[in-house]
């Protein structure tokens, strides 16, 4: 007795293989993959699952293409060189000329490089390594260093208020003071 089979008929087929592959090669992910043969990501991750031959495409697309990455920046970080033509007009006539040209190693390449291939050794994160020893002031030193910051307070308010007078503004001071000092501060 075979199992029938719920919901719709997979969009899959055996060529979608080479076309994975192909995809990959370029740097597609699972989402690039579904737009492609549009349907969800979900569904790639389904065929992954359920086609082992979609699956093995998809890796060898990915491996081949980060390979190629992996050789570009170890070019970079640590400099290269490449036969080159150069064309050149002299009198109406195109010369054409075999050059080298040289590439200096890119710093920024050798750090992205060696900050992920020895991370032990070239991370950023530095750790720092002591003992603090933290003393504990007693509460009345915090109470006496608080009565003196309101005091303080007090006497530029005082101030203030001397000026607002002077300036004829203290009755707009005191009317809108929320954040004034009374006697239970």
């Amino acid at each position: 007795m075979s199992k029938k089979r719920i919901g719709k008929p997979t969009k899959y087929r055996e060529e979608f293989n080479e076309q994975a592959r192909k995809l990959c090669l370029l740097g597609n992910t699972n989402e690039g993959l579904a737009l492609f043969f549009e349907v969800s990501a979900s569904t790639i991750s389904n065929w992954m699952t359920n086609h082992p031959d979609f699956l093995a495409a998809v890796k060898a697309g990915r491996v081949i293409a980060d390979a190629n990455v992996a050789v570009s920046l170890y070019e970079r970080a640590i400099g290269y060189s490449h036969k080159s033509e150069k064309l050149f007009q002299f009198q109406g006539e195109i010369i054409r000329v075999e050059t080298i040209e040289h590439y200096p190693p890119d710093i920024g390449a050798c750090k992205f490089w060696l900050t992920n291939r020895q991370p032990e050794k070239w991370r950023e994160k530095v750790v720092v390594e002591s003992e603090d020893n933290l003393t504990m002031v007693p509460k009345e030193e915090l109470d006496a260093i608080h009565a003196r910051n309101l005091e303080k307070q007090k006497q530029m308010m005082a101030v203030v208020m001397g000026r607002a007078a002077r300036l004829g503004i203290a009755s707009f001071i005191e009317g809108n003071d929320e954040h004034g000092l009374d006697e239970a501060d």
